[in-house]
């Protein structure tokens, strides 16, 4: 199959989607379920179900007004997901802690390691050093990893320039990479 018929059959799906056909709209959502929910988590959003399960309807109720690509429609469902986390952050007193089931930040950015595989496993500590980061930083790399999206659908997603979109990435990038070389160095003993 080509690209071409990647995006016609992606645009069937939408198409029917938007006429009700229960088949497509459990398909878009096992398709794109993941990538909002990984979002919400890696920006810390403690009720992640409920915010996915909101963009969902949302999407629901707007998508006979949806026209464009997979591409389009991936901008368009995390720009839905990236204003439900703001109102939900609005709404969110001041100074409220979140709770992070433990281990969930590691298995959201693959670091659940399979028996097989254990020699792959990063350091344990590397999850704080991604919650080290700003919300705007782990937002960007969410958008950016998790949904696969470009610099470009990031800044009109989140209503920001493609340089300041640019700039989050390299400064989380770089924290990271700051991190990951403090976490490798060997531990004094005195």
């Amino acid at each position: 199959m080509t690209n071409g018929d990647d995006d016609l059959m992606f645009r069937a799906q939408v198409q029917a989607a938007a006429q009700g056909d229960p088949e497509a709209l459990t398909w878009l959502y096992e398709k794109y379920v993941a990538m909002v929910h990984s979002y919400f988590r890696a920006c810390d959003v403690q009720e992640a179900d409920d915010l996915t399960s909101e963009v969902f309807l949302s999407m629901i109720r707007s998508l006979s007004r949806f026209e464009g690509t997979e591409r389009g429609f991936r901008t368009w469902l995390m720009t839905i997901a990236h204003r439900r986390k703001v109102d939900h952050f609005r709404r969110t007193p001041p100074g409220r802690t979140v709770a992070t089931e433990s281990g969930e930040i590691e298995r959201q950015a693959g670091f659940t390691p399979s028996a097989a595989d254990a020699s792959r496993v990063p350091d344990p500590r590397l999850p704080e050093s991604i919650r080290n980061l700003t919300p705007e930083q782990r937002e960007i790399l969410a958008m950016r990893f998790f949904a696969d999206m470009s610099l470009q659908d990031i800044a009109a997603a989140t209503n920001r320039r493609v340089g300041a979109v640019k700039s989050l990435q390299k400064r989380a990038i770089d924290a990271l990479r700051r991190s990951v070389i403090d976490l490798r160095a060997p531990e004094v003993v005195r």
